[in-house]
């Protein structure tokens, strides 16, 4: 019985040690056993994580970003959510930038990607065009404008202390919404050029 029980406690530390040490696996540093003690120990190797490259954004990219956001929602992560919405953004900006031959040299500011691509792709508001297209086109300023304000204020990018502003489940689901009809138009837009 004793043996039983001395191999069940090994395990369930061997168990903790493994947790704490997957958790850690980014600070370079690990929990091992030196003698009947255990201490911190640095990493020898240096970790790279391997992220797989976006070859191609589509609209099953934009699907898959909306329902990991929908689900920060579901978890009451609506800051989480509003930065999966301006990353999409980003993404789908830098995308187009880049099927035209150019390189996106703006990223992390997101209003400047957009007029990059509004460059690239003629999607300036024009007197030949019917008005409300005009209209249209002056709203899309806004949302790109608006998205990447709440990101920077609201969102889970930067500390903020005390100047971070609670929001809503509607307000995360309005900005995860406009983000998903913003990215489809704009794939909609390079596919089209």
């Amino acid at each position: 019985d004793r043996v039983f029980i001395t191999d069940v406690c090994q395990e369930t530390v061997n168990a903790v040690i493994e947790r704490i040490n997957a958790e850690w696996v980014l600070g370079d540093i690990k929990l091992v056993k030196s003698g009947k003690k255990y201490e911190l120990q640095q990493i020898s190797s240096t970790f790279m994580p391997q992220i797989p490259k976006i070859t191609h954004i589509n609209r099953k990219y934009i699907q898959h970003l909306f329902e990991r956001a929908s689900n920060d929602i579901q978890n009451s992560d609506f800051d989480g959510a509003i930065s999966k919405s301006r990353t999409l953004l980003e993404e789908v900006f830098c995308f187009m930038i880049e099927r035209r031959g150019e390189t996106s040299s703006n990223k992390g500011d997101i209003a400047k990607l957009y007029n990059q691509v509004k460059q690239l792709y003629g999607m300036h508001e024009n007197k030949e065009f019917d008005s409300r297209i005009n209209d249209l086109l002056s709203g899309i300023n806004k949302i790109v404008d608006s998205i990447s304000r709440m990101r920077n204020i609201a969102g889970d990018a930067h500390g903020l202390g005390s100047r971070r502003i609670g929001l809503s489940e509607h307000h995360a689901k309005l900005v995860l919404n406009s983000a998903c009809c913003l990215a489809d138009f704009m794939l909609s837009v390079c596919d089209n050029k």
